[in-house]
C-alpha cells in the first residue's frame, strides 16, 4: 500500500539506501566446501543481485499496476461477501 502513493516520504529512495548499507555481519559457514574468501565473494554477488531486483520491482510501473489492481480487487470481495 505506501508504494503506491507516489514515493511518498522518498520510501524508494530509503529502500535502496538501506540496502546499499547491508552487510553479511559476523555470519559463519557451516563446513562450507569453498575457502571463505570465495563464500564472502558469492555473498556478495548473492545480495547484490537481491538489491537489483528489488530496485527493478519497486521502480516497475507495471507492477505499481498490478498492485493497484489486486488491491482494488481485495476491497471489492469483503464488500461482496457481506452482501451475501
Amino acid at each position: 500500500m505506501l508504494l503506491l502513493s507516489k514515493n511518498q516520504g522518498n520510501l524508494l529512495q530509503d529502500f535502496i539506501w538501506q540496502c546499499q548499507g547491508l552487510t553479511g555481519g559476523s555470519a559463519s559457514t557451516p563446513n562450507a566446501p569453498v575457502d571463505s574468501e570465495t563464500a564472502k565473494q558469492h555473498g556478495n554477488q548473492a545480495l547484490n543481485g537481491l538489491r537489483t531486483l528489488g530496485t527493478l520491482i519497486i521502480s516497475n510501473g507495471q507492477f505499481r499496476k498490478l498492485r493497484t489492481y489486486h488491491l482494488l480487487m481485495e476491497s471489492f470481495t469483503p464488500a461482496d461477501l457481506r452482501s451475501k
